[in-house]
């Protein structure tokens, strides 16, 4: 599973972009070895089933004053793959509680 996802960002293959609307039901924190700070992951579900999104570093998200919650809408945009069965979705915008945060440098506010 690891080396299908470090491929993917290796050769940068095209992933197809999604956009879905949800309800969190389930939050965790991630360490990965290569990174310093643990990564934020949570469950979302939605009308289509549900999807493990990738939240990106949990301290960019309180830099930015945004707190998830169990419970709360959350509107996610990003590339989609499925691994083993899973919908992974690599966040790079949310909307929590109409604030938009930019998780990719190549996105602009709105």
């Amino acid at each position: 599973m690891k080396w299908i996802y470090f491929l993917i960002i290796l050769f940068n293959l095209p992933l197809q972009a999604a956009t879905v609307k949800g309800e969190v039901i389930s939050i965790q924190k991630v360490n990965f070895v290569t990174q310093s700070a643990p990564h934020l992951q949570f469950i979302l579900r939605t009308e289509q089933g549900e999807y493990a999104i990738q939240a990106g570093s949990e301290w960019y998200l309180e830099y930015q004053g945004v707190r998830l919650f169990t419970g709360e809408t959350v509107e996610v945009e990003g590339p989609i793959e499925e691994i083993e069965g899973k919908k992974i979705i690599r966040a790079e915008r949310l909307t929590i509680n109409e604030t938009v945060i930019n998780l990719s440098f190549g996105l602009s506010s709105s």
